[in-house]
């Protein structure tokens, strides 16, 4: 008995009406400072390849926001 493919995407673009990012600071299930943004540098299509890639907050936002700042974690 053959297989049947019910879902496919070859990764020509980032089609957001099959894709979103996900937005919560939950902790991913670990429970670890962690937090998923809307961000087009942290999940994009590459020569027909997802590319998913973490980032420290830090190198983004600075290190004085993760001491004395705030984030809106819609602004994204």
């Amino acid at each position: 008995m053959g297989e049947t493919i019910i879902f496919q995407d070859k990764f020509d673009s980032l089609n957001f009406n099959t894709w979103q990012h996900e937005i919560t600071m939950s902790g991913g299930g670990n429970w670890e400072f962690e937090m998923y943004v809307n961000d087009r540098r942290n999940a994009f299509v590459k020569n027909n390849t997802l590319f998913i890639k973490p980032t420290f907050t830090a190198d983004v936002l600075g290190d004085d926001v993760m001491k004395t700042g705030s984030l809106d974690m819609w602004g994204g």
